[in-house]
């Protein structure tokens, strides 16, 4: 298909080999002109379509690999004039067609396996020439990356998890490796464009969250959590589910740039920030309709009560402080809630209110039920938590459809307390649900990966990485991932009062687009970026030792790899060394003294 006429309508054409001439439908806008041109023979070769003399008409054009030239058909707009160019040779590599000279007339170009082969063409035939550029074995996309009159090439390689970029000057390429440069937008963290990549999740939407988004701890216990035998402490390693031990924890993880990069999936617009709020107990509720202990084998339909309780109501006062409200929430709480903020109906019956995001913030509530109430029966620890969501209006649930009441939802955790040892083991649990609540693109959708079937029930950001993955790919009979660790001090009474007691906490690995793999960044954003050398001449050591270090985890991978896997890699490891290379250039010229 092109436009072989110049009227600013594609036409479509067809090789029919057995009257060895072309079939063409030329396009009126409301129908085809049918025509039979003759030109040279579409069973040359792979037929490609491109303005080769830039004329505003498309031409056509074969790779005839027996006599080794190109056959092209250049369009009069009433027929063909066949010709025969000759340059570089169309076996050279997968054929790609763009104008990288910027004259306006098509290019030829292949990856030959150690460089790039160019048909710069003139309009009456090729200049063949041959340019030095990234590998392009992992395939190209073609297209100008920079807004320039040039097209120019990227490469995704999945072993590196790089993209290798040639930019077009009209006479060679400028490579490149991206992502690159200063971070962007309130994300801190580019978004990667482009074709998507094996475990990339599925976007269906952007982040319902557009403002702080308040994580809150809720001991759905009455108020006498810590005097629970089961929450006891035992000993220094035991040391009970006492509410301050698990606020501590939580404290620790918030404390961290853990959920940073969550904001990958928020869009253009980065995502939220996440503000840990000070916890409660169900005891300090004003809520008449709270059930403030759970029953034993409480079901999912409890917990939805229980949440559409605890901020369903104007009467809702958390966090509170002997059943003050200590801070209001607005959007979450009081009449705000009840009633939006946008009209005086309640949220289910209005319309604007499930389509305008809250731009006060949204609520998480982690619930936590005591450790000796069971979760449907006893023994069954198949699912030690999930996440999901509720109407912030009691009323709508469960009354009215789920769909219907999600004007502004309330997200939540749950913890099946029963199902863990201990606090430590809890938050891997904690974290794993924390990461796909707030990554939820909006009530009722889930970023997940399809790619061996998954659904949103076990396939999201958390779930993908619970298994070993191998060259960038989930493995569904993978054994699990041993968890990241993350460690943190409990306070302890003693004979002197309280003491910290160090412990190390569970903590999930979630996948990250951004880095295309499986991440628990688990940093201290107090600290700032780790001081390193200011000399120049070092960062450029540091970078080459980085890179030795990936070359020689890749030649180690190579020697157990085969088929694709085998390709990529030492593709792979050709960048890297074009890029250790360039690096140790720069140091030569660093210690010379010489500008870089």
């Amino acid at each position: 298909m092109g436009d072989l006429d110049h009227n600013g309508m594609a036409d479509v054409f067809m090789w029919r080999d057995s009257n060895k001439d072309w079939t063409v439908n030329l396009s009126n806008g409301t129908g085809f002109d049918a025509q039979t041109w003759t030109g040279d023979w579409g069973s040359d070769g792979p037929i490609n379509v491109a303005d080769l003399n830039g004329d505003g008409m498309a031409d056509v054009f074969m790779w005839r690999d027996s006599n080794k030239d190109w056959t092209v058909n250049l369009s009069t707009g009433t027929g063909f004039n066949a010709q025969t160019w000759t340059g570089d040779w169309g076996s050279d590599g997968p054929i790609n067609v763009g104008d990288v000279s910027g004259d306006g007339k098509a290019d030829v170009f292949m990856w030959r396996g150690d460089v790039w082969t160019v048909n710069v063409s003139t309009g009456t035939g090729f200049e063949p020439a041959m340019w030095p550029g990234g590998p392009g074995e992992d395939g190209a996309h073609v297209g100008s990356l920079n807004r320039d009159r040039f097209v120019d090439v990227a490469m995704y390689h999945p072993a590196t998890r790089t993209w290798t970029v040639n930019l077009s000057t009209g006479s060679g390429w400028n490579v490149q490796t991206w992502p690159k440069g200063p971070p962007n937008g309130p994300c801190k963290y580019g978004i990667p464009n482009g074709p998507p990549v094996v475990l990339d999740l599925e976007q269906t939407g952007t982040l319902g969250f557009t403002a702080d988004v308040r994580v809150i701890n809720v001991y759905w216990g009455g108020n006498n959590w810590n005097g629970i035998p089961a929450h006891k402490p035992i000993d220094a390693v035991h040391y009970g589910f006492q509410k301050e031990d698990i606020d501590a924890a939580t404290r620790a993880l918030f404390s961290t740039d853990y959920f940073e990069k969550l904001c990958q999936y928020g869009g253009s617009s980065g995502g939220p920030k996440v503000t840990l709020l000070r916890s409660t107990d169900t005891g300090q509720a004003l809520n008449p309709c709270l059930p403030h202990v759970p029953q034993n084998n409480f079901t999912a339909a409890d917990v939805f009560q229980f949440v559409s309780c605890e901020q369903g109501l104007e009467l809702t006062d958390v966090p509170h402080a002997n059943g003050v409200p200590s801070e209001v929430l607005p959007g979450a709480t009081g009449l705000a809630c009840t009633l939006c903020g946008v009209t005086l109906l309640p949220c289910y019956l209005d319309g604007v209110c499930m389509l305008v995001p809250n731009s006060t913030g949204d609520l998480i509530i982690n619930v936590i039920p005591p450790k000796d109430k069971h979760f449907f029966g006893v023994g069954d620890c198949s699912m030690k938590g999930y996440h999901f969501q509720v109407p912030s209006n009691a009323f709508g649930y469960p009354f009215f459809p789920l769909v219907l009441t999600q004007g502004r939802p309330i997200y939540f955790t749950l913890m099946r307390t029963e199902c863990f040892e201990t606090i430590d083991e809890m938050m891997g649990t904690l974290s794993h649900e924390l990461v796909e609540t707030l990554s939820d693109p909006y009530p009722g959708a889930f970023w997940y990966d399809t790619s061996h079937g998954q659904t949103g029930a076990n396939g999201e950001n958390a779930d993908i990485c619970e298994r070993a993955t191998s060259n960038g790919d989930y493995d569904p009979a993978g054994g699990n991932r041993t968890p990241a660790h993350l460690a943190w001090n409990a306070p302890m009474p003693d004979a002197m009062g309280m003491k910290n007691v160090p412990h190390t906490m569970d903590v999930a690995f979630w996948w990250s687009n951004y880095d295309h793999g499986c991440i628990a960044p688990l940093n201290s954003p107090s600290l700032g970026p780790p001081i390193r050398s200011k000399d120049p001449c070092q960062v450029i050591a540091d970078a080459i030792e980085r890179l030795q270090d990936r070359l020689r985890n890749l030649e180690q991978e190579l020697k157990d790899a085969n088929g694709v896997n085998r390709t990529i890699i030492q593709g792979s490891i050709r960048v890297i060394n074009q890029q250790i290379k360039s690096e140790e250039e720069a140091q030569v010229r660093c210690r010379a003294g010489q500008k870089l």
